[in-house]
């Protein structure tokens, strides 16, 4: 099965469109006696389908978002006079016609107008209120025109657009819907106002600095034709000169003068991911966080309220809270002058997560949802005592008990309630027990809320990064140690280990403790150039181990150990991943590769290596982690520790003490077991154990490899497996050994490890 010279084996032998194992396979195969394989079968449950994420509470209407705007001192007062201010506010959350109302449009309105009058002092002939049936097209120009002569120089000219937008992708502009713009499922363009157009009339009649918000996104069911999509278009607040100049399409060229908007334009996003209304707060997102920043929320320190620290808390918040799809994450787009001042003196705290969920606060800022809301339910005190004739029975119990206790993190919870609620079912008349009734539903509830628990850690763990990207030591200690307080629990997830990690890092004053709390133990690799390819001393070099050259890497970490199979199903349950397919698994019968041939109970272990998976899957995997897979350089890198040893030992000839190869078992050990020969500081089981894919597709040669972080070829058929497994003779398990498999089908020898760049 390898992409190299083999002996020859009967074609019933090797499984059809896997390439060849290497050229060692006879001596393999006389040296185990892996018939055994076939003994005590074990065929691993496959998951079900994960269904999409949820938002990470249990109800929207547990969310307690506060009233704005919070009058009085410390709301948000102007960064300068507000005598040359002007406002016009655009209400179009009951536009009338077909599109149904947006709830809580309203209420953002008049809570604007308050802020602006009361806070900002604007006088009430400063502002402009269009709302309902008087948001038509022309009026919106007046509007503007009138607003925009009351403007000082220096002043601000708000304007805030509450309603629904399109994008006309064939002209490439953004419209605005006005009032009544729906009839029978089309928008008339005298319904349909361009941006470009408003930006242009701010343009013609402001002097001051325009604050744009569109807080507008596609209405359902309303298309404006085949290539016309919902929310308003990106381009207009892209970052750059395109954001500055709103008329970069326009045919004109020279002749339009080249009039830059010197103040910001913000856009609620385009398409599926526009940020449109926030989760239980009955009210449009984009106006209300971006009045809540000027209060106060998105003051990173100073006192001043800039367009960057706007944005960062509507960014902050959509992925917090909104985001609902990983595919789609709502981000809203602008500002286009990041450092323009827009208040000062803004007091109020940004509500935290657990404020709006109602959870009383910790000692941290943060405030983590996973850990109030999936407990592990015990097994009922009312079984204790009682003799169970029934073997079932007494197994499903025993199951239940050992994933009680968190012995299995594999165990899945929703498997093991329908296997209760199938015991209950099959009960008939007086033979019914009420305690097998009432298994079923506590475990089919916990099984429903284990599966959000994984969606849960990966939001918590994402939102304690971003504060760790800020935060300063002490705070960053509070902050790890309320997560790990959040999972006491669930020890075994690899993001709660790799914030275990971080705290030990804090404590014994390791200067990478970030990189340690992101990623877990890994083993850091400096930059400099290494040798790879076949060493002098090495008397098995073959043809593809050749040219040795010294080549250049960057700074990188690797995993201590290989992925375990209880890693791996977390990131199954976390929706990140593919579940096993074992049908499509090639495991060796003895006589045989076969496809879903069974496999034995070691490899049902929590802490067995995670075998069968792709090497698609295995890239999810580390991607789940901010990860990658190894290239070949950087795993040969790690397996020699730097020099040109021919093991990962050096150049002694392995032994069972060395490395888990053939000579040793028949089966992989657990992950964390380390060989009594093996140096501590380096990673384990690189020879040996499992066989571990790798990035590169497999290529012949390093002839003509580039002389920094090389990689394989652009395409091929076959990826590359370093490192030989315990079904593999010595030879394979030298460090420049090469071969490579097809990687759209798993096998029962071929695991994965994790790198990422430092």
């Amino acid at each position: 099965m390898s992409a190299k010279k083999s002996v020859r084996v009967r074609a019933s032998t090797r499984p059809s469109g896997v390439a060849r194992h290497p050229r060692a396979l006879a001596r393999a195969l006389t040296t185990l006696a892996l018939a055994a394989l076939a003994c005590q079968p074990f065929r691993p449950a496959d998951l079900s389908a994960i269904g999409e994420p949820r938002l990470l509470v249990e109800s929207d209407e547990r969310l307690r978002w506060p009233a704005l705007p919070i009058a009085g001192p410390g709301s948000g007062a102007p960064a300068t006079p507000a005598s040359g201010e002007a406002a016009l506010l655009i209400d179009l959350s009951d536009p009338g016609g077909e599109l149904p109302p947006i709830a809580g449009g309203r209420g953002n309105i008049d809570a604007w107008l308050r802020y602006l009058s009361r806070v900002r002092g604007l006088p009430k002939a400063n502002v402009f209120l269009l709302r309902g049936a008087e948001a038509k097209a022309p009026t919106i120009r007046a509007a503007i025109e009138s607003a925009g002569q009351m403007t000082s120089r220096g002043g601000i000219l708000w304007v805030v657009f509450v309603g629904y937008a399109l994008t006309d992708l064939e002209r490439g502009e953004g419209l605005l819907l006005t009032h009544g713009a729906a009839v029978d499922g089309l928008v008339p363009e005298v319904n349909a106002l361009p941006v470009m157009e408003l930006l242009r009339e701010i343009l013609d009649w402001g002097t001051g600095r325009p604050v744009v918000i569109l807080d507008a996104c596609g209405p359902p069911g309303v298309k404006l034709g085949p290539l016309r999509i919902g929310g308003v278009e990106a381009r207009l607040v892209a970052s750059g000169y395109e954001s500055l100049n709103p008329f970069p399409n326009y045919p004109e060229g020279p002749a339009e003068p080249r009039r830059a908007l010197r103040g910001a334009v913000a856009s609620a996003g385009l398409g599926a991911p526009c940020l449109d209304q926030l989760p239980g707060g009955n009210r449009p997102a984009l106006s209300y966080l971006v009045l809540g920043a000027l209060q106060g929320w998105g003051d990173r320190g100073g006192g001043v309220i800039q367009g960057s620290e706007v944005l960062e808390l509507v960014r902050d918040v959509s992925l917090d809270v909104v985001a609902r799809e990983r595919e789609a994450l709502p981000l809203p787009l602008g500002f286009s002058r990041p450092t323009l001042a827009l208040a000062v003196g803004a007091s109020h705290r940004r509500p935290t997560l657990g404020a709006l969920l109602g959870l009383p606060e910790p000692g941290s800022p943060l405030v983590f949802a996973g850990g109030g809301i999936v407990r592990r339910p015990r097994v009922a005190a009312s079984w204790e005592g009682q003799t169970i004739d029934d073997p079932e029975l007494a197994e499903l119990l025993a199951a239940s008990a050992s994933a009680s206790s968190g012995a299995s993190a594999s165990t899945d919870p929703l498997a093991l309630g329908e296997r209760w609620c199938a015991r209950a079912e099959a009960q008939s008349g007086a033979a019914v027990d009420p305690q097998i009734d009432a298994e079923c539903r506590r475990w089919r509830r916990y099984g429903r809320r284990w599966r959000a628990f994984h969606v849960i850690v990966d939001h918590d763990f994402d939102l304690l990064h971003r504060y760790l990207d800020r935060a300063d030591q002490a705070e960053a200690e509070i902050a790890l140690r309320d997560f790990l307080g959040a999972y006491v629990e669930y020890p075994a997830h690899p993001k709660v280990r790799a914030a275990k990690a971080g705290v030990d890092a804090l404590a014994r004053g390791d200067a990478d403790w970030r990189a340690r709390a992101k990623w877990g133990p890994m083993i850091e690799i400096a930059a400099a150039r290494y040798f790879r390819g076949c060493a002098d001393a090495d008397p098995s070099c073959e043809d593809d181990e050749r040219p040795s050259q010294l080549r250049g890497v960057g700074a990188y970490a690797i995993d201590v150990g290989e992925v375990a199979r209880r890693d791996y199903e977390h990131c199954v349950l976390a929706g990140a991943c593919r579940p096993f397919d074992w049908e499509r698994c090639y495991a060796w019968t003895g006589e045989g590769f076969e496809q879903g041939a069974p496999l034995p109970d070691a490899f049902a272990r929590d802490d067995a290596p995670a075998v069968c998976v792709t090497w698609r899957q295995a890239a999810a995997y580390c991607g789940w982690l901010g990860k990658r897979l190894p290239t070949e350089l950087e795993w040969e890198v790690a397996a020699r520790g730097g020099d040109r040893r021919i093991y990962p030992w050096g150049a002694e000839e392995p032994t069972c003490e060395h490395a888990n190869f053939a000579e040793c078992g028949r089966t992989p050990t657990a992950v964390d077991a380390r060989p009594p020969r093996l140096d501590e500081a380096a990673p384990k089981n690189m020879a040996g154990n499992v066989a571990e894919w790798i990035h590169d597709w497999y290529g012949k040669s390093y002839s003509r490899s580039w002389p920094r972080d090389p990689r394989g070829p652009r395409y091929g058929r076959l990826r590359g497996v370093r490192g030989g497994s315990f079904y593999d003779p010595p030879e394979v398990l030298r460090t420049s050994y090469r071969y490579a498999l097809t990687p759209g089908f798993g096998y029962a020898f071929v695991g994965l490890r994790c790198v990422a760049d430092m």
